[in-house]
């Protein structure tokens, strides 16, 4: 059966919100196998891999779903925040 795909990345949201997280990873892996360039799935996972403390991996995912969505203000947001962690901010 296809993936729903609205559907499911409403599942993870909720799944992240109730910090189900292996839930949300079980989701987002099937999202991302199947929509790899998936802007919102990549955020999501980025997101997934900062809460669980891998935040290169956050970086990484979330820099990737800007190539496909640069102006999603949420995402830059959360890139924003893992460079902060990261101490990547750029100079003034």
């Amino acid at each position: 059966m296809p993936l729903n795909l609205p559907q499911a990345l409403n599942s993870a949201v909720q799944a992240l919100q109730t910090n189900q997280l292996s839930q949300a990873e079980s989701v987002l892996q099937q999202v991302l196998s199947e929509h790899p360039q998936n802007a919102e799935g990549l955020r999501l996972a980025g997101f997934l891999a900062h809460a669980q403390g891998r935040i290169a991996d956050a970086a990484a995912l979330i820099e990737r779903s800007l190539e496909f969505d640069p102006t999603n203000e949420v995402a830059l947001c959360n890139l924003g925040e893992i460079y902060r962690v990261l101490d990547r901010l750029p100079d003034r």
